[in-house]
């Protein structure tokens, strides 16, 4: 994943962001924009999270393997990233794990003017 900020470019790894642990690889080929909100889903209330809402698909999203099952679901523009259970991908931004998260601006409460 690459960050794109006023004054420098920021490339790195979230771990297994696209990865279907059954096939223990990503499943689709492709490319997005993704940006970085704060989460206001119920069950992080009170809590620092972050969620990834796709802005828009670059390449076509298509499958690798012309058979699956889409376990994981098809990234869609203006919704959220989903996991393999149907849930958005979250990171707690407090977590020791997503230290890396730091190195980003500030991530508004509010939604940004597009």
């Amino acid at each position: 994943m690459t960050s794109i900020l006023p004054n420098k470019v920021i490339t790195w790894r979230l771990q297994a962001i696209f990865t279907d642990y059954a096939l223990k690889t990503p499943p689709y080929t492709g490319r997005l924009v993704l940006r970085f909100e704060r989460s206001k889903l119920p069950r992080h209330t009170k809590r620092r999270f972050a969620v990834l809402r796709v802005l828009k698909i670059l390449d076509p999203i298509k499958p690798i393997d012309p058979d699956y099952d889409q376990r994981l679901p098809v990234p869609l523009e203006g919704q959220l990233l989903l996991s393999v259970r149907g849930l958005p991908r979250s990171y707690n931004l407090d977590s020791k794990f997503t230290q890396v998260l730091g190195d980003l601006p500030s991530i508004p409460d509010d939604e940004p003017d597009l």
